[in-house]
């Protein structure tokens, strides 16, 4: 499956390639042009590989790099998905993800970025 900017359609097929994959993988990876290492950032964040990041994995994922308990409290990383969130959905699919880093990359030169 290759990943073509258009977030309603792979948002769907993403779902929809989850069900009959089986146990063994519920998320299909997708290759984008060239921004495998998008994907391979968001995986580490979509840690029941759903197709979704939800402020419990991103807790989870600010815990285990150290981040301070204020930084790690559910409420702010609640708040941290809403900043991104632009479906509502409570949770960033790939496409907002990487919508987030091109978007933070092309304002910020790139550097380390935080959701």
């Amino acid at each position: 499956m290759k990943f073509d900017g258009n977030c309603e359609k792979e948002s769907m097929l993403m779902r929809n390639s989850s069900d009959s994959l089986g146990d063994e993988s519920k998320y299909a990876t997708i290759q984008t042009h060239g921004d495998e290492d998008l994907v391979d950032a968001f995986n580490v964040f979509d840690k029941d590989r759903n197709g979704l990041i939800s402020a419990n994995e991103l807790r989870s994922v600010l815990i285990s790099l150290g981040f301070s308990q204020e930084a790690c409290a559910i409420e702010a990383c609640t708040a941290m998905i809403a900043r991104v969130d632009k479906n509502g959905d409570a949770h960033v699919d790939l496409c907002e993800f990487t919508s987030l880093l091109r978007l933070e990359c092309h304002h910020d030169s790139c550097g380390i970025l935080a959701l």
